[in-house]
């Protein structure tokens, strides 16, 4: 499902590590079969360890590209599984947020659904997305 994210390319791509390579596992110990993704290496902190120390003007500025990022799969019928602070990069110098680490996702089948709040509720909290939300 990842590479249909890179094939379409929404709107909000730009948020997202770049597919290197994806394929099966042929040799591992670990993980007998399955499939792998290889994404580019990207700039960034994981956002749990920052989070508390950054000013608000930052946080509402993740919120909007969590949000956007969101929008984007959802225009493509994905919705993540394991969203939270842990699989989202942010590199306070240039403004970047990516969402990484997408092991975890649905495939809504063709079925368009607008709610964000399932995933923007497990990264930033009921109260931290009120926050957010009220403010814009």
């Amino acid at each position: 499902m990842y590479e249909r994210l890179h094939e379409l390319r929404p709107s909000g791509f730009e948020r997202f590590t770049r597919l290197v390579f994806s394929g099966d596992i042929i040799c591992s110990a670990q993980f007998p079969e399955g499939k792998i993704l290889l994404l580019e290496k990207v700039p960034g902190e994981q956002l749990f360890g920052i989070w508390n120390s950054l000013p608000v003007a930052e946080k509402a500025h993740v919120f909007s590209e969590c949000s956007s990022a969101i929008q984007s799969l959802r225009s493509i019928s994905i919705r993540l599984l394991d969203p939270g602070r842990h699989n989202i990069l942010y590199d306070r110098m240039s403004g970047k947020v990516t969402l990484v680490d997408f092991e975890a996702i649905d495939d809504l089948g063709g079925v368009r659904v607008t709610s964000l709040n399932p995933e923007l509720v497990s990264i930033f909290g009921v109260t931290g997305m009120s926050q957010f939300i009220h403010s814009r």
